[in-house]
């Protein structure tokens, strides 16, 4: 199974502003760095441009999209979970759609994905508030003490995984703590 055939899923809910730079980045990366790979973009309820905007720009890069559209928002588990159900190669990679990740980086996780493993990202430097910041230093210290998850950023949305190990895991939180439940079912 390669590690560079891979579905490329991003849940987005009003990301207007940074939509366009994710997609042009990921057209910067993939020439070369993919043998082949699809977009899904899963468009969480936005009530603003995001879907227009990402159609414009998936089609100034020249790349294929399938969008994903909820009729209303319905939390980031379930919009991953959407991506998931729609790849199409043997490898599923997500990042969130906020612009905070930079597709160079997959390429350390391309090199230490194996046959079969899973590989989880985390951030450096988190570009949020401090209160955000804060909020994920008590989060992830909760998730260890109750689940004894050992991961250096529970929530963040920068995994590589194989398609058939997340055909074979049942989505139990469709709300803010799929990533714990995901982690979880891979212990």
């Amino acid at each position: 199974m390669s590690a560079r055939n891979v579905s490329v899923v991003i849940p987005v809910c009003n990301e207007a502003e940074n939509v366009a730079a994710v997609i042009a980045d990921l057209a910067a990366f993939a020439p070369g760095n993919l043998d082949a790979f699809e977009l899904i973009l899963v468009d969480d309820g936005s009530d603003d441009d995001t879907a227009a905007i990402a159609e414009r720009a998936a089609a100034e890069t020249r790349i294929s999209m399938h969008l994903v559209r909820h009729d209303r928002n319905r939390g980031y588990g379930a919009a991953i979970w959407s991506g998931i159900r729609a790849a199409n190669h043997p490898w599923v990679f997500f990042l969130d759609g906020d612009g905070q990740f930079r597709f160079a980086d997959l390429q350390r996780l391309l090199a230490a994905a194996g046959d079969d493993l899973a590989v989880f990202g985390y951030r450096q430097k988190r570009n949020d508030p401090w209160y955000r910041r804060l909020y994920a230093r008590t989060w992830n210290a909760v998730v260890r003490l109750l689940f004894d998850i050992r991961v250096k950023d529970i929530n963040c949305g920068y995994k590589l995984l194989p398609k058939l190990a997340l055909d074979a895991v049942s989505p139990l939180s469709m709300g803010s703590a799929f990533n714990v439940d995901l982690l979880d079912q891979f212990r």
